[in-house]
């Protein structure tokens, strides 16, 4: 038995345990591609402890390894959204897409050397492989061609290589944009281009130039021996490059959870602050503003006859409204139950600050429907301009928060609540 591959054996199966268990707490179909790419290949270094020799053994043992490795990849191209998003379709779909190139790698490490074989179930795979990746939805048509593009040259040059009776150079190549598929596919995957996904990808890329590499070291410089360790290194940096995304992904979701509020995912007091002092510093240096805060009039009389829940609802409404005004520079915020605030840069003059007012005036007195029943709030608005009433920040929010007050003393009219 080929014992040297026992470190790896424990490694990647400490690896699977540790995806398995993550899976068990996320249930993220996600890490669920990718325990299964994971346990391919631990699958393919348990056929690796064959014995040497050229015996029937070995053979079998080679024709699983190689077959495993080709799962493994697959899995993790699955697991960067190529597949629909139906559950049994995608594992149906995703398993026969896959069964022509895996009997590809099977039959040529049983030494069969029929060209026809090779040819047909190329042209199998590659047919099998454009609906199956190329359909995704929500996706500009550009990235669909291009995809459609990478599949048609990749089969194509398969293709050629099995015609020009090079089997074994398919074999490679067949394995290598295997992984290069997956290098691209979680990279589109990705919401963010964070540390951990560069460095994925760039692990992704650097497992599949191993085969041809190997490949090419053995034919050119035949001397030269690398142990099996440094081809196994890309295993183990795409593994690190995964926990690192996942953890990565965490912070991202504990950093936007302290800067946005929770009911209506726009930013919270923390944030506006924030946003607040930097548009202070440009003011400084001549670039203007409007901070407006705003309380919503007759929500309370809802919310306190109503219940917590309508008022909630009603608040999410209020908030997908006021995004609808704000430009994509602007930051609306809420800071209080039913207060917002809105700073807009380079606005330098009253008039254009009570254009925004009055439309946001008139887009809280159309009514709110909630459960087929219609409600009326409006809201009453105060603002400081920067640097016309001052550059400090806490002033600024002060001023806007006095005027919002002496807003609603003058009782603006507003229909009734209910």
């Amino acid at each position: 038995m080929n014992l040297t591959v026992l470190p790896d054996l424990l490694a990647i199966g400490g690896l699977v345990a540790v995806f398995v268990l993550l899976l068990r707490r996320t249930h993220q179909t996600r890490l669920r591609f990718w325990a299964v790419g994971w346990i391919f290949v631990l699958i393919h270094f348990f056929a690796e402890l064959r014995p040497a020799g050229a015996g029937a053994i070995t053979q079998a043992g080679d024709a699983v390894a190689i077959a495993a490795l080709l799962s493994s990849s697959v899995a993790f191209l699955w697991a960067g959204g190529s597949m629909p998003t139906s559950r049994a379709r995608e594992t149906l779909a995703g398993i026969l897409g896959a069964v022509p190139d895996i009997v590809f790698c099977v039959v040529i490490a049983c030494g069969v050397s029929w060209i026809p074989l090779y040819a047909t179930l190329t042209m199998v795979g590659g047919a099998a492989a454009l609906p199956l990746y190329c359909r995704r939805r929500r996706e500009y048509e550009s990235r669909r061609y291009a995809r459609a593009g990478f599949i048609v040259v990749a089969y194509g040059l398969q293709l050629a290589l099995v015609m020009t009776d090079q089997l074994n150079v398919a074999l490679i190549w067949l394995l290598c944009w295997h992984f290069l598929a997956a290098a691209i596919a979680f990279r589109a995957g990705a919401t963010k281009r964070s540390i951990g996904v560069v460095f994925t990808t760039l692990s992704f890329v650097a497992w599949a130039l191993v085969f041809p590499v190997a490949m090419m070291l053995s034919m050119w410089l035949p001397n030269i021996h690398v142990e099996s360790g440094v081809w196994n290194l890309p295993k183990y940096l795409v593994a690190t490059g995964l926990l690192v995304t996942l953890l990565e992904e965490q912070m991202f979701k504990f950093e936007h959870a302290a800067l946005h509020d929770a009911l209506t995912n726009i930013p919270n007091r923390r944030m506006l602050l924030g946003a607040l002092d930097k548009a202070a510093a440009r003011a400084a240096k001549g670039h203007p503003f409007v901070l407006m805060i705003l309380d919503l009039d007759l929500f309370k009389e809802i919310n306190d006859r109503l219940g917590h829940l309508l008022g909630d609802r009603l608040l999410q409404m209020v908030a997908s409204r006021l995004r609808g005004i704000v430009r994509q520079n602007d930051t609306l915020a809420r800071i209080g139950g039913d207060e917002f605030a809105i700073l807009l840069p380079d606005i330098d003059e009253h008039p254009a600050a009570r254009v925004v007012i009055d439309k946001i005036e008139k887009a809280l007195r159309q009514p709110f429907e909630i459960d087929n029943t219609e409600y009326h709030i409006g809201a009453s608005i105060g603002y400081a301009l920067s640097p016309a009433d001052g550059i400090d920040t806490a002033a600024l929010y002060a001023l806007a928060d006095q005027r919002m007050y002496e807003a609603k003393q003058a009782g603006r009219k507003i229909p009734r609540a209910i």
